[in-house]
């Protein structure tokens, strides 16, 4: 994905962002072709998968998936000063000695690491990665040094309330809707004013 987003030029957020776009459409219609070919049990374990699910784990996978995130997150960790000054722009960040292409790149290979392995267990959780940074950074500031672990604590809260929310509806209605999908219906209205608080203030 980073190498296509670079086809336009300069790596930069609208270009991460449509390049996103388009492996998620490529990766949602190979989905759907291993869900037609695919057994009706494979079939359904997969559509599971896709919206989102907090089950419980061997803990020869919990530790797997732990040694990841811990990996990924200690390299998040060891950048944060580059990431500060990455933030002040490609020019100003390489003026005071980052090498902006190797920096970016680690980056996106660290933060990559960490979120296959959750979503390798987890599967797809919409918003999550959306809204927590947006509003930690709206709390704690722009320091990546204090962001991180922000968005880390708190998106596993909102991971935690949505499963609990998922459970409560269970007892009421004696099903359980995927995790996946109560994060969609609360973020996508807050994603909704998130959108419209930053062009008000643009």
């Amino acid at each position: 994905m980073l190498v296509a987003a670079r086809a336009s030029g300069r790596v930069g957020v609208e270009s991460l962002l449509l390049a996103g776009l388009v492996f998620n459409a490529c990766a949602s219609a190979a989905l759907a072709f291993i869900r037609s070919v695919s057994a009706s049990g494979r079939a359904q374990e997969t559509l599971s998968l896709l919206l989102g699910v907090v089950t419980e784990e061997p803990a020869s996978r919990v530790a797997l998936v732990g040694a990841l995130v811990l990996t990924g997150s200690a390299a998040l960790f060891a950048m944060t000063k580059a990431m500060n000054l990455l933030a002040l722009g490609d020019d100003t960040a390489a003026s005071l000695g980052v090498r902006v292409t190797a920096a970016r790149a680690g980056i996106f290979l660290a933060s990559s690491l960490v979120v296959a392995a959750v979503v390798s267990v987890c599967g797809l959780i919409p918003f999550v990665g959306l809204l927590v940074p947006h509003y930690v950074r709206a709390w704690l500031g722009a320091d990546h040094r204090w962001v991180l672990p922000g968005c880390f604590l708190g998106g596993a809260t909102l991971l935690v309330l949505a499963d609990l929310a998922a459970r409560m509806v269970f007892l009421a209605l004696g099903t359980e809707p995927p995790v996946g999908a109560l994060t969609a219906l609360v973020g996508g209205p807050f994603f909704l004013v998130m959108l419209r608080t930053l062009r008000d203030e643009g």
